[in-house]
């Protein structure tokens, strides 16, 4: 399956990891689009480090200034205050790209900053192959219970930094939450949403939770190995090149989520070794 568009969102603070991701996206997944989502300030930025295929695109295309300003009104009258707006805009962005493609496609959400290790597909026998995570965070499926009368469906979390979806299955969810509300989606999710609690949405677990419920049938959960702790497990997306050969036998994609500190994650024992062998050489090797 060729996807019709993968689809990320990315700001200037990450942009030494997408310079690191972005072109492993293009050689390692198949699509006949590619988009990237940023600021308008940082495009010049995106289009000169990103792969000639990505679309570089300003966020103001999938989510207006009112619906900004709004969102960011929500976030800092909340206690947690406006450090968290960027997290929810990025959400509101990625739903509003899913929202544009075809009823006939598939299309992937692709988190800026992971990078794919392996070729990977993201469909098999006719069905939609979804990564698993392991969190299971109460608040999130708060939302989604208000937005679609859910309780959590899957043994497993959808939470996994990429997720294949229909654009039949888009066009149903976001046809129901405005149908039931009788207004536009980004209001009714927003108006969910409980600004006090530090994550309080997650269009994964949403997206995810609503494919269970009505096409369970229609995908398939993969057991493929993925690493969330990029950051922690070899210093920095810089280094991927060195590790990489090591990490794709394992893993089939690697975060560098910016929390993570460096060098806090420690790995099995044998994997330890391998790493720990290779840190040696740094001062030797150089990237091709």
């Amino acid at each position: 399956m060729i996807l019709e568009n993968a689809i990320s969102v990315c700001s200037i603070a990450d942009i030494d990891t997408w310079k690191v991701a972005s072109p492993r996206i293009i050689r390692r997944i198949r699509s006949s689009n590619y988009t990237v989502i940023t600021p308008k300030n940082d495009l010049q930025a995106f289009a000169e480090c990103s792969p000639s295929e990505f679309n570089v695109v300003p966020e103001e295309e999938y989510v207006d200034s009112r619906f900004r300003k709004l969102l960011q009104e929500r976030v800092a009258e909340s206690s947690i205050g406006l450090g968290r707006y960027g997290w929810y805009l990025q959400q509101f962005l990625k739903l509003s790209a899913l929202r544009r493609t075809s009823k006939e496609g598939t299309s992937l959400i692709w988190d800026a900053d992971t990078a794919p290790l392996r070729q990977l597909s993201f469909e098999k026998d006719g069905k939609i192959l979804f990564y698993k995570g392991d969190e299971h965070h109460k608040p999130y499926f708060n939302v989604i219970d208000i937005l679609l009368g859910l309780k959590k469906i899957s043994p497993f979390s959808f939470i996994a930094q990429c997720l294949p979806y229909r654009g039949s299955w888009s066009k149903e969810l976001f046809d129901f939450i405005e149908n039931k509300a009788q207004k536009s989606w980004e209001m009714v999710i927003l108006d969910s949403i409980n600004f006090d609690e530090p994550s309080g949405f997650s269009e994964y677990e949403t997206l995810g939770t609503f494919a269970a419920s009505q096409y369970p049938g229609e995908f398939t959960a993969i057991n493929n190995s993925w690493q969330r702790f990029g950051n922690g497990l070899i210093g920095s997306a810089n280094n991927l090149w060195l590790f990489e050969s090591v990490l794709k036998a394992k893993y089939d994609f690697i975060s560098f989520e910016k929390w993570n500190e460096a060098y806090s994650f420690y790995p099995g024992r044998k994997l330890r070794r391998r790493l720990k062998r290779m840190h040696q050489r740094q001062d030797i090797l150089k990237p091709s």
